[in-house]
């Protein structure tokens, strides 16, 4: 018998991992906030990291979303109308466009605040 699981479970789990995530992503911010201007490979390094660890998730995870999304919506097509559908799919296409843009490019932003802030 398989025992039935609250879909919270998965996404705490998932937020759980994120959250992890930023605390690495956060340490690559400091060590490039500490790290001399001359050790340009490790700035570069640092900062792909902080991508890898922090804008990454949050990219996929606005993708995941929109794609779980157009397919709930999919699957109720025929209920919804083809005109229902339509602003739906499209109101969450920019939805995840705006939102996900200014996110991702907030998060992007970062590593230059702090490269442009380094005290020298």
């Amino acid at each position: 018998a398989s025992r039935w699981v609250s879909p919270q479970v998965s996404y705490h789990l998932w937020t759980a991992f994120r959250f992890a995530l930023q605390i690495v992503a956060t340490a690559c911010l400091l060590l490039l906030n500490t790290v001399p201007v001359a050790y340009t490979k490790a700035h570069i390094l640092l900062a792909t990291s902080y991508h890898t660890f922090c804008t990454l998730p949050v990219a996929l995870q606005v993708e995941a979303q929109l794609v779980r999304t157009a397919i709930n919506l999919t699957k109720r097509r025929e209920s919804l109308g083809e005109v229902c559908w339509a602003h739906l799919i499209v109101k969450e296409t920019v939805r995840a466009l705006v939102v996900g843009g200014f996110t991702i490019g907030t998060i992007c932003l970062m590593p230059r605040l702090v490269w442009d802030t380094e005290v020298r």
